[in-house]
């Protein structure tokens, strides 16, 4: 057990080996990301985290980073210029794992659409329909379902959605069907 708390610089406990320091970067980044202004040279510095904190190993520590995750895209002016990458590592990193952090990632994902990130988001998902894991392509589907009945047509293209669709109906799992 590490006895010492989790201390220092916030760059180096995102990059820690140790999951508790990063869980306690995280956390801290949330609440940074809660208070700053929207002119805050913050947006840009912490910019680039997402694939360690989407990614994170330890499912608790993802679960603060995907916290922080949806705090940055309701706060940041520039949300949707990272939509693409967040999208995509949502995808492969949390649609499949632990039930709470695949709720967080769909609802990253829902905000992301919110904030002008539709296109990147309905390529990302529509990408996922071709994953290997059952559980991504059955949770792709169901998102982009959520996605259409939330913002309707108004934002997202429903033509390329269409294109998708062979892929899910000859597919071996019924879930995903």
């Amino acid at each position: 057990q590490d006895a010492n708390p989790p201390t220092g610089p916030l760059n180096e406990r995102i990059v820690s080996k140790q999951w508790k320091w990063r869980l306690s970067a995280y956390e801290e980044l949330a609440t940074l990301f809660a208070t700053e202004e929207e002119t805050s040279p913050v947006w840009s510095e912490y910019g680039g985290i997402f694939k360690s904190m989407i990614g994170d190993n330890n499912a608790a520590a993802q679960e603060k980073g995907l916290d922080a995750t949806l705090v940055y895209i309701d706060r940041c002016p520039n949300a949707n210029k990272n939509a693409a990458t967040i999208a995509n590592l949502l995808i492969d990193k949390c649609l499949s794992g632990r039930p709470t952090n695949k709720t967080k990632a769909v609802q990253c994902l829902i905000d992301l659409v919110g904030v002008d990130g539709h296109e990147a988001v309905e390529e990302a998902l529509i990408a996922g329909f071709t994953h290997k894991v059952p559980k991504v392509i059955a949770s792709s589907a169901s998102t982009l379902k959520r996605a259409l009945f939330e913002y309707v047509v108004r934002i997202i293209a429903v033509k390329p959605i269409i294109s998708g669709f062979p892929v899910l109906f000859q597919h071996r799992d019924t879930e995903v069907r």
